[in-house]
């Protein structure tokens, strides 16, 4: 079994539908990705009991990156319009021994904040990432 470490994973983004990625950068973290389905009650009048049975829709839930936000950095400015723009996002988990595997979706960001301004820290940005696809799983 193959070990994954966060800190060899990579996010990038696509702005040409997956032609090319651009790294966003120094990343210090991305929440968790949660693809959900919800039950569906099918309980027929006059039963004893409620029965359900599994959506085929699934539904993912947005999820937050953050990093080190460059204001100069044209990939940082794309995440931080906020507006119906379509990405195309491409995380890598990387084993350590130079294979692993791609994960590929579309997504919107629905929002962007500002953090970190104190004396001593970097200024950070959070972008919230909502998918709007299924996730392509790809081995290298």
């Amino acid at each position: 079994m193959a070990t994954y470490l966060g800190g060899d994973a990579t996010l990038e983004i696509s702005t040409n539908s997956g032609s090319t990625y651009i790294s966003l950068g120094c990343i210090q973290s991305i929440g968790d990705i949660t693809i959900s389905t919800t039950e569906v009650e099918t309980t027929c009048l006059g039963a004893a009991a409620k029965t359900y049975r599994v959506s085929t829709t699934q539904e993912f839930q947005p999820f937050d990156v953050v990093l080190i936000f460059d204001p100069g950095n044209s990939v940082h400015e794309d995440l931080e319009s906020v507006d119906d723009t379509e990405f195309t996002f491409r995380i890598t988990m990387d084993d350590g021994t130079g294979a692993g595997y791609y994960y590929v979706f579309t997504g919107k960001v629905n929002q962007f904040v500002y953090g970190g301004f104190t004396n001593d820290g970097v200024i950070t940005g959070t972008a919230t990432i909502r998918p709007t696809s299924d996730f392509t799983k790809t081995s290298y």
